[in-house]
């Protein structure tokens, strides 16, 4: 499929692969953490691999891994003391259980194919996936949640963004991406707390110029480049959740709201 969509003067596609970082236990019979892809052994992962590699336009750079059933599940939840106890047996061994296989599962494939990056983690694995020797990065876990709820500017916020600039610091980084569409909405704060020194690029705004010069060269531009678009909003979910969030991050009216269901 991304084959198809690319022209013959396409470069080369850098692509992830996902690992199911879920938990089966019991022998199988009792399984946690979400479905997010096929890909679970490491002969699984080398045989995608091998297919990737054949093909002349792709290429294979990245794993990640969502262990949503320690990242994601409070392990206290009110009132329910067995199922806490539950809980925080089944976190226990699924942690151990994702770093061995997610170990060797990236050792495989980097006989196969170029790993640059291996992502994991998420709210509440903070500390365990970073121990693992083959993570590169973890997930910013807490902004996001912040920033989609309202980011209140308080010293909670401040203190939250200021930890995850702390190692960046350290670091002297000079540029950063802010690869979640959340980030740009608190791209002040994080000027402020790294320095104007530090250049911060968005995202969108390099996935559009992108997009911009693919059209150009196809000579797909619009005859009325000076002129404002129109935009059509479609969404899956809630209508007023989605026309909430999407005034808060779009900054500007959203119009009418149609929404679809997917089969």
């Amino acid at each position: 499929m991304i084959e198809s969509l690319l022209g013959s003067q396409a470069g080369t596609v850098r692509l992830s692969m996902e690992l199911d970082a879920g938990w089966h236990g019991l022998g199988g019979r009792v399984q946690a953490g979400a479905k997010r892809s096929p890909i679970r052994s490491p002969e699984q992962g080398v045989a995608l691999a091998e297919e990737i590699a054949r093909r002349e336009k792709l290429e294979l750079v990245a794993i990640m891994a969502y262990e949503g059933q320690i990242s994601g599940v409070g392990d206290e939840p009110p009132n329910r003391p067995v199922r806490a106890r539950m809980i925080k047996w089944m976190q226990k061994n699924s942690i151990e259980e994702i770093a061995e296989r997610r170990t060797e599962f990236v050792r495989r494939v980097k006989q196969v194919a170029p790993i640059e990056i291996v992502n994991g983690g998420g709210t509440g694995s903070l500390e365990f996936t970073s121990a693992e020797s083959e993570v590169t990065e973890v997930a910013a876990h807490h902004l996001a949640p912040i920033i989609q709820n309202g980011f209140p500017f308080d010293e909670r916020m401040v203190e939250t963004v200021r930890s995850y600039c702390a190692p960046l610091k350290r670091a002297d980084v000079d540029t950063l991406i802010l690869g979640c569409t959340h980030y740009p909405l608190i791209a002040p704060m994080l000027q402020r707390i790294l320095g104007r020194d530090v250049r911060l690029v968005t995202a969108g705004h390099a996935i559009a110029a992108e997009a911009q010069r693919r059209l150009e060269a196809r000579g797909l531009e619009s005859e009325n480049s000076g002129r404002e678009g129109s935009y059509r909003f479609i969404c899956t979910g809630d209508v007023a959740s989605f026309h909430e969030l999407g005034t808060r991050f779009l900054q500007m009216p959203l119009g009418e709201i149609e929404r679809v269901e997917i089969a």
